[in-house]
């Protein structure tokens, strides 16, 4: 299950990300295939494509949808799509189409190394992790679902509000954890 992992950094700023949840785990079978793939029926709420910082256009374009998990809980998650794919949603997928689709779960880890030169010796060298989590989209639908299957615009109104309402919380509790008086820190560096 894709659930939206949304949080309030220390910054005060609102984090919007995902986390991955199972009830059941089975052992693996002889005829199953290995993969990390999802496959999941939302709400379009926005889409938009990606630019570098010059501002041309990547190719990928990014897709938020809201996918309703049990209790009929709003679940506010982006998802990508790349090349041909991101055109042909972006072309047939309309704001408040129920759609489904399918794809993989790409977790990435790239160490960057930086060197600093020094007066003497070698460089100093440090290492940092860049990750990159995303969910692409690779296959689904060619239009929005027929009504029979699409979810109805007033609950998906409903559990959106129990959302925001529920981000609102998140955000009060993270101004009370910041208005907690810094603790005094000695400058003299007696040592």
């Amino acid at each position: 299950e894709i659930k939206e992992n949304s949080f309030y950094g220390k910054n005060g700023m609102l984090v919007n990300s995902w986390r991955l949840s199972s009830n059941f785990i089975n052992f693996q079978r002889p005829s199953d295939e290995e993969g990390a793939t999802f496959t999941v029926t939302g709400v379009v709420g926005k889409k938009w494509r990606e630019t570098d910082k010059e501002g041309n256009e990547t190719g990928r374009l990014f897709v938020r949808l809201c996918v309703i998990t049990y209790g009929g809980t709003a679940n506010v998650i982006d998802f990508v799509a790349y090349g041909s794919k991101a055109d042909f949603i972006d072309e047939h997928w309309q704001k408040g189409d129920t759609i489904k689709c399918a794809g993989y779960i790409s977790m990435t880890h790239k160490v960057i190394e930086k060197k600093e030169e020094t007066g003497f010796g070698d460089p100093i060298v440090t290492k940092h992790t860049v990750s990159s989590r995303e969910l692409i989209i690779d296959r689904g639908c060619g239009e929005g679902l027929s009504d029979a299957y699409a979810y109805d615009a007033d609950d998906i109104k409903v559990a959106l509000d129990k959302r925001q309402a529920y981000l609102a919380t998140l955000e009060e509790n993270a101004k009370k954890g910041a208005t907690k008086p810094a603790t005094k820190v000695d400058t003299e560096f007696n040592f």
